[in-house]
């Protein structure tokens, strides 16, 4: 799970985490404002194409029920755990 910000751009810390990690991680949600238009949740697409790591969702802000009953499938479905 990680943010956008400056219009879509992926936080250093999130690259700097997948730089090492990337083999691993299995999925991502990304947060964002729909205000940014075009650029809502643009880190989710910048991952899913440098890192191969499939963009599970895009939530605004904090997210609304329907983005975590979403997320959760992803995980019950990826994992069999929750």
């Amino acid at each position: 799970m990680t943010r956008s910000f400056n219009f879509g751009e992926v936080p250093k810390t999130t690259y700097d985490f997948l730089k090492k990690f990337h083999q691993r991680v299995i999925g991502t949600a990304v947060s964002g404002n729909k205000n940014w238009g075009t650029n809502f949740g643009k880190a989710g697409e910048v991952i899913e194409k440098e890192f191969g790591i499939p963009l599970v969702i895009k939530f605004e802000m904090g997210g609304f029920d329907n983005d975590i009953k979403k997320t959760k499938n992803f995980l019950e479905t990826f994992t069999g755990i929750l």
